[in-house]
């Protein structure tokens, strides 16, 4: 077949399978290496972004210790934790707090009771139970005392239930209404 073609359609022939071979070798060999080069360069970059980073973090190590330290310092000086006290002192002056709150606000304080404590991280989270009775306008000094407490006082959780009235009283009287509150506050340790 190759014989009966002309000498110039031997030679086209012969380029276009070149071109052809050519093309070939270039798709199966140069192609994916092309391919695997371009994913390692990527893959280096996104190592020498990284590496810059760990080296900004490594040449800024004495700065975020000297900011620790502050942070540490001003969290201390804000009083909002118990600092390095017996867990039985925390609990004392949280139930006196809470019971000098109380006669403040002019409510009568039925019951305190201490919950287990817990650690939270660096911090052991001392509860409360407490239980008072009193009208709307107790429970609002209450709150509102609590709220500005230091060392924080958190509620954790607040049922208020009102006491049964009779029908024969005023229905526009303020009755009173049991509260039941449990009240946490956080001890902090010289480590945290």
């Amino acid at each position: 077949m190759f014989e009966s073609l002309t000498n110039k359609q031997q030679r086209y022939l012969a380029i276009e399978l070149l071109v052809v071979v050519v093309l070939l070798v270039i798709w199966l060999f140069i192609a994916p290496l092309w391919k695997v080069q371009g994913e390692y360069a990527e893959q280096a970059s996104d190592l020498r972004f990284q590496l810059s980073k760990y080296e900004q973090v490594i040449s800024n190590k004495r700065v975020i210790s000297n900011n620790k330290t502050e942070l540490q310092t001003s969290l201390k000086e804000a009083r909002l934790f118990h600092d390095n006290l017996a867990h039985g002192v925390v609990a004392a002056q949280v139930q006196n707090t809470i019971r000098e709150i109380v006669e403040k606000s002019q409510g009568s304080l039925v019951s305190t009771r201490i919950l287990p404590e817990k650690q939270e991280g660096q911090l052991t989270r001392l509860a409360i139970n407490v239980r008072l009775t009193g009208d709307d306008l107790v429970l609002q000094q209450l709150l509102f005392d609590l709220e500005m407490a230091r060392p924080l006082l958190l509620i954790e959780k607040l049922t208020v239930s009102s006491r049964k009235r009779s029908r024969r009283r005023n229905s526009g009287s303020v009755g009173a209404h049991n509260i039941t509150l449990e009240i946490a506050s956080y001890l902090m340790r010289d480590g945290a």
